[in-house]
C-alpha cells in the first residue's frame, strides 16, 4: 500500500468515491446470481422441450418400423398359407389318383386271376406269382409307408376242373 497525505476533505472525497465503487460493484454482484438463476431456468426449459420432442421422434420412427415389419410378416404369412393349401391340395390330389389306380390294379389283376380260372388256366403256381407281383406293385405305389387292407378273394373252380374217378385204379 502507498501512503499519501491528504486533507480530511480529500479523504472522505476518495473514501465517499470508493464506497460508491463498492456499492456499484455490490448491486452488480447481487442482480448476477439472479440472471444466472433465470438463464439457468431458462436453459432447463429448453432442455426438456428438446428431450420429450426427440423421443417422440424417435419413438415414431419405431412406430412406423414396427408396422412396416408387421405388414410384410402378414404378406409373407398369407402367401405361405396360400402356398400350404395348394400343395395340401395337390397333395390330396395324388392321394385320391393312388388310391383310384390301387382300385383299378385291384380289379384289373382280379378280372385277370378269375379269367385264368375260367379258361382252366388253374396253374396254382402262375396265380400265386400274379397275386404276389400284384401286391408288389400296389406297395410300390402306396404313399409314404401307407398300406391298405386287401381282400383275398377265393376263386372256386368249376365242378369239370375237379378231377373224378372212374372206377379204375
Amino acid at each position: 500500500m502507498v501512503s499519501e497525505k491528504v486533507t480530511i476533505k480529500q479523504a472522505v472525497q476518495k473514501l465517499s468515491k470508493a464506497n460508491d465503487n463498492s456499492n456499484a460493484r455490490l448491486n452488480a454482484l447481487e442482480t448476477k446470481p439472479d440472471e444466472i438463476h433465470l438463464n439457468l431456468i431458462e436453459q432447463n426449459k429448453n432442455m426438456n422441450m428438446n428431450v420429450p420432442i426427440e423421443i417422440v421422434n424417435v419413438q415414431e420412427k419405431i412406430i412406423n418400423q414396427i408396422e412396416t415389419i408387421q405388414k410384410r410378416t402378414k404378406e409373407l404369412q398369407d402367401t405361405t398359407t396360400s402356398k400350404l393349401e395348394e400343395k395340401q391340395q395337390q397333395w390330396e390330389q395324388l392321394t385320391d389318383n393312388i388310391q383310384d389306380m390301387r382300385t383299378e390294379m385291384k380289379k384289373s389283376f382280379s378280372s385277370t386271376i378269375n379269367e385264368s380260372f375260367d379258361n382252366g388256366q388253374s396253374d396254382h403256381h402262375n396265380i400265386t406269382e400274379r397275386r404276389h407281383h400284384a401286391d408288389i406293385i400296389i406297395q410300390q405305389t402306396s404313399p409314404m409307408g401307407y398300406t391298405t387292407q386287401t381282400t383275398r378273394t377265393i376263386v372256386i373252380p368249376p365242378s369239370t376242373a375237379i378231377p373224378t374217378f372212374n372206377g379204375n385204379i
